[in-house]
């Protein structure tokens, strides 16, 4: 479900409730998160992942924020990370 989700994700999602079961991901915090943000991690039309936010403070991430920040943040991220989810290419002969 949260892969599917994920892939749909035209922009970041910003709320008040966890997506699915992501609030586990908290571990001991998760009692105490108030605030949601994920980004989608894509390269290339493939979606690879996701990098999850959350805050105590109920204001932090909220439905109508921008999410141009979040957004760009899932772009470095996603560019970083790339190279480690790939297989190792041939070098160009």
């Amino acid at each position: 479900e949260i892969r599917e989700f994920v892939e749909s994700m035209g922009a970041p999602y910003c709320g008040h409730h966890p997506v699915y079961e992501t609030q586990s991901w908290f571990g001991e915090a998760a009692p105490h998160l108030k605030s949601y943000a994920m980004a989608a991690l894509r390269r290339d039309g493939t979606t690879f992942g996701v990098i999850a936010l959350a805050s105590e403070d109920p204001k932090r991430f909220y439905p109508e924020m921008g999410t141009l920040y979040l957004a760009r943040i899932g772009e470095l991220v996603s560019h970083a990370l790339w190279r480690f989810v790939t297989p190792v290419r041939e070098p160009a002969a």
